[in-house]
């Protein structure tokens, strides 16, 4: 029986996958998924990346991957029994940004990957996964913010024609929201969208309680 979740191998895929507040998410796809992916594996990846989605069946991953956006940033962790039935499939798809394939024998797999430029040959062991996941996806969200930075740098010399209207759009509409003044409301309402997004998520949730905990403080 095939399966998907993001905190449990229970949930098949559906929209609300789509509202996710971050780009970045994390898929899994292992036949033995039930065996190898346990809660204190998934809590680990959880803390660098939120969205953990976990899949037992080739296809349904597949159908998942194609229908996230071109625009979400989408890192996968494969085992070496399905990853040469598997990669050439999503390999050239704009939204699968890394691809992790845990081998036993890192010199082989790194011979047949070598034409896939996304792939990177990682050893079996755990820890090494999340370490490198963890630096990877670091060093992406440096170069995300970089590309944030200079899409919205204007150049003074440059009339308004000459830059994109959508980014010129983009930043009069961040600065109008940033004037905007907010109410308990907005406050409640925020609240409860973060809970929802990083429900099963310990690490996110205890930040979530500080920044209320510092909310009720500097109003009281």
């Amino acid at each position: 029986m095939s399966t998907a979740s993001s905190t449990q191998v229970n949930c098949s895929v559906n929209d609300k996958d789509d509202e996710s507040l971050e780009i970045f998410s994390i898929i899994w796809l292992d036949k033995d998924v039930r065996v190898r992916v346990n809660q204190d594996i998934q809590q680990k990846l959880r803390c660098i990346i939120n969205q953990l989605k976990i899949f037992d069946d080739v296809e349904e991953c597949k159908q998942y991957i194609e229908h996230r956006s071109k625009y979400d940033r989408l890192v996968l962790i494969v085992s070496d029994e399905l990853s040469r039935q598997f990669i050439h499939l999503i390999h050239e798809l704009l939204q699968v940004s890394t691809i992790y394939v845990r081998s036993r024998d890192k010199t082989n797999g790194q011979q047949w990957t070598q034409n896939f430029i996304k792939v990177r040959i990682i050893s079996e062991e755990l820890e090494e996964l999340i370490a490198e996941v963890k630096e990877d996806h670091n060093k992406q969200m440096k170069v995300e913010e970089s590309l944030s930075t200079n899409m919205f740098s204007f150049d003074e010399g440059r009339s308004t024609t000459e830059i994109n209207g959508h980014f010129a759009f983009a930043q009069l509409l961040a600065d109008c929201l940033l004037r905007l003044e907010s109410t308990e409301m907005d406050r409640k309402e925020l609240i409860s969208c973060l809970e929802k997004e990083y429900a099963g998520n310990p690490s996110e949730l205890d930040k979530l309680r500080e920044f209320q905990k510092k909310h009720t403080a500097e109003n009281t």
